[in-house]
């Protein structure tokens, strides 16, 4: 048995549909040709270019994977194939990592399994393997790892060849990790503030209806997203027109502009857990608008708001856990503005198109909000003569390193790195839903690929779809309280997680403790094994307990820290995971606290 006969039959017992389908689409790779070095082992030419070494491509290999990767990632994705000798000595080097092969053209990946023998690809429990597709695929498998640290190899001889589905999943790659790190400092500013809010709302969870009626609701019918931005002011008095064609979903921030202008939306999104969120809609009566919200919002929009209102489902392990006795809300996606919830709600509806107005994710004309919203009103106010309202503003433009990008209209606008990260957010939810179609009112705003330009006539002349969406909005009103009360259900269920989580902080506290006795006994020359023994059946007991991840929630931050950098000594090593137990006691702690104080509006 020859290698290609030997590769295909892996590559068939590992994936049948894969290899069937890179069978079918077999063309001869001519442009892939190989070579012999002197020590006999195979390497490759494409268009004239060796694309490993043409002396000794494993020691090539063991160089550039020892660099590249001095740690190991949770998992890696390797951009073009070749001969397969760098993904075969990261697997050699890291075989516990999961590895991700994307190669968009077979008859190269083809030519590989003729040339050489990859059982150490082909056989590990770890590979994925991305054959013949395009980059979108790489983006809709990390959206479903959950590792936080994602390494990525180009094959820099193919970067040109590839250039630009190569520098796409870097790009990926980059967003996702950015997200990660935005992640761990959004979880440690505001993680206390979402369990708390979650658990005042806890009432209005139990009664208040899911978005899951929403979905597919305005099917084929347009939908216009009115955001904050400086670009909503060219817009503002035009909404009533607009509205004639469109569902209007307006973020918190836009709503009192819309007011200003006689215009009610008809759906209200508002997610943000801050208090000073919540001042957007000071003075601001919407009682006809539905309210589309996250368990975790500030307590006093619900208080505010007189009208229906909806949940979409908790991103968040306790609101998950709640979700088992009231019912599952329907799930949204979160890119870390309530402008990308409001999206993703108007594709869950079935809008088509999406519009946006007010959506600048960049300064035009300096401004960073449309005039006279909560934000601006209130540099005004606390403005005084030895800080002007202009110093605040400086101060917010600055504070992010700006810098200039592409506008809607070719030229440039000031963003930052803040609303980047937004902007990723859409063009690659542009690449995963291609059936959203999505256009942009603002000329001077960022411009986001898959998301092109629309001008005020393009709306206007769209159907008119009034008649339709208020029958449609008035079908949703009449469910707005159709969920059954459930408080004893969610009161049993919350006793029995006050005493599990009571339990595990025990065990927790244990571990807190043997680390330390572990540290002194290592000092006195003692032996330890008994010690690291309980340690580690405690350890177990915790990473086995169904509540982990509610007890562990608060812990993100210090975890990704601590898994970032190995620990240069088994002292450093317990202190690290004494750092770890401390601040799970001090989480549970803190849910615990919560917890008792829900079960009294149960």
């Amino acid at each position: 048995m020859n290698f290609y006969e030997k590769n295909i039959a892996l590559l068939r017992s590992l994936d049948p549909d894969l290899t069937q389908s890179i069978l079918d689409t077999h063309l001869p790779a001519q442009s892939m040709e190989i070579h012999t070095t002197p020590q006999g082992i195979p390497t490759a030419k494409i268009k004239g270019v060796f694309i490993h070494s043409s002396h000794d491509p494993e020691k090539e290999a063991e160089k550039l994977i020892t660099k590249e990767f001095p740690r190991a990632p949770e998992v890696c994705i390797f951009a073009g194939f070749g001969l397969g000798y760098q993904v075969e000595r990261f697997i050699r080097t890291y075989p516990d990592t999961p590895v991700v092969v994307f190669e968009p053209d077979p008859s190269y990946f083809l030519k590989a399994l003729e040339a050489r023998n990859l059982d150490a690809v082909l056989t590990h429990p770890g590979i994925s393997l991305l054959i013949g597709v395009n980059a979108r695929t790489v983006l809709g498998f990390l959206e479903t790892v959950k590792a936080k640290n994602v390494g990525c190899y180009i094959l820099r001889s193919l970067k040109d060849i590839r250039q630009g589905e190569f520098e796409e999943i870097k790009d990926t790659v980059n967003t996702f990790s950015e997200r990660e790190t935005i992640n761990k400092n959004t979880l440690k500013r505001f993680g206390k503030v979402w369990v708390r809010n979650l658990l005042k709302n806890i009432p209005r969870l139990i009664e208040t209806p899911g978005i899951s009626l929403f979905e597919n609701f305005f099917s084929g019918i347009p939908a216009c997203v009115i955001a904050g931005g400086p670009s909503l002011d060219a817009m503002l008095p035009y909404l009533k027109e607009i509205r004639k064609h469109c569902v209007l979903v307006a973020v918190d921030t836009s709503l009192r502009g819309c007011l200003a202008y006689g215009v009610i939306p008809d759906i209200l999104v508002v997610v943000d857990p801050q208090y000073w969120n919540s001042r957007h809609m000071d003075h601001c009566t919407a009682s006809d608008s539905i309210l589309v919200s996250e368990s975790s919002t500030h307590p006093s929009i619900f208080r505010i708001h007189k009208g229906p209102a909806f949940f979409c489902s908790s991103l968040f392990p306790l609101g998950r856990f709640i979700e088992q006795d009231t019912g599952i809300k329907g799930k949204l996606g979160a890119g870390g503005s309530v402008a990308t919830t409001a999206w993703d709600l108007c594709r869950y509806m079935g809008n088509s198109p999406v519009i946006f107005t007010g959506l600048d994710l960049g300064f035009p004309g300096m401004a960073t909000h449309f005039k006279s919203s909560f934000f601006e009103e209130r540099l005004l106010y606390l403005a005084n003569r030895l800080q002007p309202a202009e110093t605040a503003q400086f101060r917010y433009l600055y504070e992010a390193a700006p810098f200039l990008i592409e506008n809607n209209r070719g030229s440039t606008v000031l963003t930052d790195k803040r609303l980047i990260v937004y902007k990723r957010w859409f063009e690659q939810q542009m690449k995963i839903h291609t059936g959203t179609i999505t256009k942009t009112l603002s000329s001077r705003g960022a411009r986001i690929t898959g998301m092109d330009r629309w001008t005020l006539e393009d709306v206007l002349n769209l159907e008119e779809k009034r008649k339709e969406i208020d029958t449609k909005l008035e079908h949703l009103r009449r469910h707005g309280d159709v969920i059954p009360k459930r408080r004893e259900l969610v009161r049993k269920s919350t006793v029995g997680l006050i005493e599990a989580l009571s339990g595990l902080k025990e065990l927790a506290a244990r571990c807190c403790e043997l680390t330390t006795a572990v540290k002194q006994e290592m000092r006195s020359g003692n032996p330890v094994h008994h010690l690291i023994s309980e340690l580690e059946e405690s350890d177990q007991a915790i990473m086995a307990a169904e509540i982990r991840d509610i007890a562990g929630f608060l812990l993100y931050d210090v975890s990704v820290d601590i898994l970032s950098s190995s620990p240069a000594s088994p002292e450093q090593a317990l202190e690290k995971s004494y750092t770890l137990y401390s601040r799970l006691v001090e989480s549970i702690d803190y849910h615990v606290l919560h917890l008792e104080r829900a079960l009294l509006l149960l």
